[in-house]
């Protein structure tokens, strides 16, 4: 099956400028996790690109004791039951999900106003143990993506899921689990 949304390296940037998605994020970021949050421009410096190649999105300091924390971040406009993990690039190399290499400590996927926080090192070791003795269903796009059920993730990787309850005064923040 081939669906080629998925992995358009500049329609995810557009996507993590959208402002709506950013203000909502940032909110998150300072509320929830007490940490202001330092986007990084993959435009405006070398640092910086070098910074978002190897899966750098954002910066977040702890306000309470000044400890930085690497965020990669996913946007996706529409909620499945699954997220999409992307574990082979086009060029043969190791994708983020899996690639010891990515600096990131934390994955932060925005579906449709659900943000699920994932410790990235859990995820790696999930998602390759699960490659190595499971047969989960591979999605070709540019590149090789693994669909994983959310329920999964939930039980087996630590995992924070937030949602965004729209009113007429705004949105509400609450914690699912």
């Amino acid at each position: 099956m081939k669906m080629n949304t998925y992995n358009n390296f500049e329609e995810m940037l557009e996507k993590e400028q959208n402002a709506v998605i950013r203000e909502r994020l940032n909110d998150f970021y300072l509320y929830e996790l007490n940490a202001d949050t330092r986007v990084i421009d993959f435009n405006s410096s070398k640092k910086e690109r070098q910074l978002q190649l190897k899966g750098v999105d954002v910066i977040l300091t702890k306000r309470d004791n000044g400890k930085s924390f690497k965020v990669q971040e996913k946007i996706t406009y529409k909620a499945y039951p699954s997220l999409l993990f992307e574990i082979e690039k086009s060029s043969g190399k190791k994708g983020w999900a899996i690639d010891e290499n990515e600096l990131s400590n934390t994955l932060i996927y925005y579906v449709d106003g659900t943000i699920y926080a994932i410790d990235f090192k859990e995820l790696r070791e999930y998602l390759n143990n699960e490659l190595l003795f499971n047969n989960l269903e591979i999605i070709e796009t540019d590149n090789k993506n693994v669909k994983v059920p959310i329920k999964d993730l939930k039980k087996n990787v630590k995992m924070i899921k937030y949602e965004f309850v729209d009113d007429f005064n705004g949105y509400e923040r609450k914690l699912v689990y």
